[in-house]
């Protein structure tokens, strides 16, 4: 927020998209969406496991479909929580975040979500691996990992499983290891199994067996096939960063780029496309952004040539616009050429967040407030009304039921539980040093947190990351960026998406200067609301 220029912000970037509901009329405790390239969530008719699918996990339209697996012999063994079954049970291109919610075991130190690939089931192993654990919430009966594939079943485990289901590069033919004593690849020391690999793997590479040893025995007697294929798999995981260990973040330096230089006043925000490409505005024109700072235009005509703040799509491509220092208007905007306002009532329209449900969550700076707005009824209803003084940035994290915002004159972070679209009482997360703008969060659960270097806007900026505990609160400040790295006045900042390359894992900042960077921090952003067009 600029009081000099006038000129506000605010971010905020959310949970998921391109998932349609589908009532296909399936089996009773059956659950069914549409998943296409842009991402989605699905989730099983208790609401108790969700597949949370990242941009590029799919490459055409899925159906996905999660059903209460039946008990043995037709479905899978006993485990601690309820068992589903997963179709169609199909590699993904990029991993994807399986979170199981109920309670969990009294004793958490082996509890993992559990998997059954097709693979043993069909060759009547039916054996249960563990997931990596991404987040672990014993307080919020929460506990999620990550998959290179969707498996055929999903459970929660209190035993750890009969061996680990590590992921590896996803997209790659990788063979499995095996000791030199042939004993089972599935205990070898790598941990991995074809079951792992995030694509069908080759019998003439693999060895071309069921649940046995999945790799012919060196010849030799020693292991050197073992370390190649571990060196090949070390070298994958770089080139395509993925995936990440949440609990060994990236600590930089990282590499910052001056992309552009827009129209100073314009774009305080930025919305990803989902195609490698992000709009903002650049004066009175909506302008379509490649990772190379290259433009096309996407809408001119713009109702005020400055002082647009939040923008984001929906899932259908609208694109959404607070230009609340100009009125109280939120507008929508397509490349149709549709222009169309509703007033909001809100005295300050600031920072917006789209969700999964196509609901806006909307900060105003005047009014103190966090609102939730849905557009096709055209309904406003405050949502926190306490503890949300200046509001600007603002984020809901779908997979804790956790809303934050940031108060922007005290640089104080606050969250709240949201229960069925309520939210519980503001809960202090962390006090930051200056005046905190817009926000969003990476795939681990960690919050991003633009601070503006001043209420000028004429102080150097910088981005801390906070690292949050297992129930979303009492955060850990580490800084992203120093002051002066990003020049005076950033306001917002979102994670890259669709572009098939490092900026997939990489940051885009701008701000009242005009000015628009790329970070390269070497994480992916959380599941966010992306046109599915």
């Amino acid at each position: 927020m600029n009081f000099g220029r006038t000129s506000l912000t605010l971010a905020a970037l959310v949970s998921t998209v391109g998932a349609t509901a589908c009532n296909n009329g399936g089996s009773a405790g059956s659950s069914c969406e549409t998943v296409d390239g842009s991402g989605g969530i699905v989730s099983s008719a208790d609401g108790t496991l969700s597949l949370s699918f990242r941009p590029g996990s799919v490459s055409e339209s899925t159906e996905v479909c999660i059903t209460e697996a039946q008990r043995p012999p037709n479905g899978p063994p006993n485990v601690y929580g309820q068992a589903y079954r997963v179709t169609p049970d199909v590699p993904v291109d990029v991993n994807i975040s399986i979170t199981y919610r109920a309670p969990l075991p009294p004793d958490t130190s082996q509890a993992a979500v559990g998997v059954i690939r097709r693979e043993d089931f069909d060759a009547g192993a039916g054996q249960w691996l563990a997931l990596p654990i991404t987040r672990l919430e014993p307080s919020n009966d929460l506990i999620a990992g990550t998959d290179t594939r969707i498996s055929m079943f999903y459970g929660l485990l209190d035993d750890g499983g009969s061996g680990p289901a590590n992921p590896t590069t996803t997209g790659t033919d990788t063979a499995s290891t095996s000791t030199t004593d042939g004993t089972d690849s599935e205990t070898a020391t790598t941990g991995t199994t074809e079951d792992t690999v995030g694509s069908e793997t080759d019998d003439s590479t693999t060895g071309n067996t069921d649940s046995d040893s999945n790799t012919e025995t060196n010849p030799t007697g020693d292991t050197e096939g073992s370390t190649d294929t571990s060196e090949s798999e070390s070298e994958s995981e770089s080139e395509t960063g993925d995936p990440v260990s949440c609990d060994n973040l990236p600590m930089g330096p990282f590499e910052i780029t001056q992309i552009a230089t827009l129209t100073a006043g314009g774009p305080e925000d930025l919305a990803m496309t989902g195609d490698g490409t992000f709009v903002l505005a650049d004066g009175g024109t909506l302008v379509e952004m490649d990772g190379d700072g290259n433009t096309t235009d996407w809408l001119a005509g713009l109702p005020y040539d400055e002082d647009i703040l939040g923008i984001r799509f929906d899932s259908a491509g609208t694109l959404y616009g607070a230009v609340g220092l100009n009125g109280t208007d939120l507008w929508s905007f397509t490349t149709a050429g549709s222009v169309n306002e509703f007033d909001t009532g809100l005295e300050l329209p600031n920072a917006i967040h789209i969700d999964s449900d196509d609901q806006i969550w909307i900060s105003d700076y005047f009014g103190d407030s966090i609102s939730r707005i849905d557009p096709v009824a055209q309904t406003v209803v405050e949502v926190i009304g306490n503890n949300a003084n200046t509001a600007n940035g603002v984020f809901f994290d779908e997979q804790r039921g956790m809303l934050y915002w940031a108060n922007y004159s005290q640089s104080q972070i606050w969250g709240a539980v949201i229960t069925g679209g309520t939210a519980g009482a503001p809960i202090p997360i962390i006090e930051l040093e200056g005046v905190s703008d817009g926000m969003t969060m990476d795939e681990c659960g960690n919050l991003y947190v633009v601070d503006q270097g001043g209420i000028q806007g004429n102080m150097p900026c910088r981005i801390d990351r906070i690292a949050l505990d297992e129930a979303g609160q009492n955060g850990e400040v580490f800084e992203i960026t120093s002051a002066g790295e990003l020049g005076n006045g950033c306001a917002n900042a979102q994670f890259g998406y669709g572009f098939g390359d490092s900026n997939d894992q990489a940051l885009f900042v701008t701000g009242q200067a005009g000015n628009v960077y790329r970070v390269e921090i070497g994480l992916s952003g959380y599941p966010i609301t992306l046109p599915g067009g």
